[in-house]
């Protein structure tokens, strides 16, 4: 070799040795003022941005995909593109209200830190927390790749290996969470992110925190879902009608589960988790997402009546018959082989009683076997 391409390689895989050592990504607090150079050019001294596409909205705010250009606080960010979440204020908040309630949410459960620079490879990475100028009480994001709504209809990539590969993926990141004592409470698609590498292989990440709950402060009940539930998990419905007082009435006249501690949250994620296999196989999420198959099962209900609502959710829930008729009618052609290790998956993940549920590790050597 070359006695200047080898000091070149030498030179260049010690930086990235550096890099692959050096924690990149965190939240840098960015007090100084910015501007709005162009249209799509924000420059502040410490980064600049350029952006101008959006990317997605939601109940909280707004996202623009962005690519950092210059950042004289970390150099290693430059050039990597970034999710640029703006937060919508209404009559009871802010935007500034919204956006530290986000950022604080990512702090409690560890998936951040002020001012110093934390990294996890299946969660989006928070970079700038911004205090003033044209991106005020926006929270710069580590871009994960499309929102995962589009993956089925990706046909480069949605394919039975890849497909496995997310399952495996999305039970780990789940449950890693839960160890942190973090109920994401907000899993669907398009808070999935993914993107492809140069197998063609997909790996996933997670984002969008701001819903997340403490699964302790759940389990010994000084927090509840007395006002609404995000998941459509049994818990989390027991959870609200107990909150409401009209789990014991239920119950009794239900018969199926009575008796029965489902006020545990430590594998809340199960029955979601499978929804979003039945998008892998099917694409449609079955009680994850809006709208969900679910809703189809439990119909109309008039006039509208929340409690009523939850009592035929939690019916429709606990029988895995809906879930199994559901996927065997709609499981891609090309994924029919498959589905009686999918419904295998389902009866060892979906059962009702949170007490009762298969062991994570258990479920996750199932997967790695599939």
């Amino acid at each position: 070799m070359d006695l200047n391409l080898k000091k070149k390689y030498i030179k260049y895989k010690q930086k990235y040795l550096k890099m692959q050592t050096k924690l990149i990504g965190g939240s840098y607090t960015i007090n100084s003022s910015g501007i709005e150079k162009t249209q799509t050019l924000y420059e502040y001294p410490e980064f600049s941005i350029l952006s101008d596409k959006s990317i997605g909205s939601g109940g909280s705010g707004s996202v623009k995909l962005g690519i950092i250009i210059k950042c004289s606080i970390n150099p290693d960010l430059i050039n990597k593109k970034v999710a640029i979440k703006a937060f919508f204020k209404d009559t009871h908040f802010s935007s500034e209200q919204r956006q530290q309630y986000e950022k604080q949410k990512m702090l409690t459960f560890g998936l951040d830190e002020v001012d110093r620079l934390v990294i996890d490879p299946q969660i989006a990475t928070l970079y700038f927390d911004i205090k003033n100028g044209p991106l005020k009480d926006n929270l710069i994001y580590e871009y994960g790749g499309k929102t995962f709504d589009k993956y089925y209809n990706d046909s480069t990539v949605c394919n039975l290996e890849n497909n496995k590969r997310i399952m495996i993926q999305l039970f780990k990141i789940l449950f890693e969470l839960a160890q942190r004592d973090n109920m994401h409470n907000d899993i669907k698609t398009v808070n999935i992110t993914y993107d492809i590498n140069d197998t063609n292989e997909v790996n996933i990440k997670l984002i969008d925190f701001g819903s997340s709950m403490s699964i302790s402060k759940l389990n010994d009940g000084s927090e509840n879902f007395r006002r609404r539930i995000n998941m459509k998990t049994p818990e989390t419905i027991y959870n609200f009608l107990n909150s409401n007082g009209l789990t014991d009435k239920f119950f009794e006249v239900n018969g199926t589960i009575g008796g029965k501690n489902y006020n545990i949250f430590n594998k809340w994620y199960y029955y979601p988790f499978i929804s979003i296999v039945c998008y892998l196989f099917t694409g449609i999420e079955y009680s994850t997402g809006n709208p969900a198959r679910i809703n189809e099962l439990i119909g109309k209900i008039y006039p509208f009546d929340d409690i009523v609502l939850k009592k035929k959710l939690l019916g429709v829930l606990l029988d895995n018959k809906n879930i199994i008729q559901f996927i065997t009618e709609n499981i891609k052609p090309e994924f029919h082989s498959y589905l009686d290790h999918l419904i295998e998956l389902i009866n060892l993940v979906c059962i009702g009683s949170p007490s009762e549920r298969n062991n994570e590790h258990n479920i996750i050597e199932f997967l790695e076997k599939l």
